[in-house]
């Protein structure tokens, strides 16, 4: 048994010797002050991270719910002065558009750009006008599946009647 113990003994000391090359010359000695001030700053910036990751998360939950129930496709995702901003109308008018003229002035551009949007095959934009469109003029103007035709825009992009 003092055998089996003589062996796991050390006989001598057991140092790490290291080349000079390797051996520190000077220990780092950080004050304790700025240990605290790194360490409270990485706290409050993780926390700040913390805060709008769980902002976004709940942000992103409403608005699945939202749309879950149908009310993601409303007009509100638009102001009325974007509206008015995407078919070029003064952004001084109240929308919806009260006066004849500007009720017609819109529906003008709108059919213009609407016209551009289709030919380009482009849904983004013909979404966004169509939501400006809604906003401004007429809130179930594409209510119908067939809206487009119904319209008489035509690829020139000169528009019709409506009919």
């Amino acid at each position: 048994m003092r055998r089996a113990f003589a062996l796991f003994r050390p006989t001598a000391v057991v140092r790490c010797v290291q080349p000079a090359a390797f051996r520190p010359t000077r220990v780092l000695h950080i004050p304790p002050q700025l240990v605290r001030l790194i360490v409270a700053g990485g706290l409050l910036v993780f926390q700040a991270f913390v805060v709008a990751h769980n902002r976004e998360a709940q942000r992103l939950r409403e608005e699945a719910d939202g749309t879950a129930t149908g009310e993601g496709c409303s007009t509100a995702l638009m102001s009325s002065s974007e509206a008015l901003h995407i078919l070029g109308m003064d952004a001084n008018l109240r929308v919806p558009l009260e006066e004849k003229k500007d009720r017609e002035e819109a529906r003008r551009r709108f059919d213009h750009l609407f016209a551009i949007a289709k030919n380009n095959n482009n849904a983004y934009l013909q979404g966004k006008f169509s939501a400006a469109y809604r906003l401004c003029v007429d809130a179930n103007w594409d209510a119908d599946e067939n809206s487009c035709s119904n319209r008489g825009i035509d690829s020139s992009g000169s528009g019709g009647e409506q009919g």
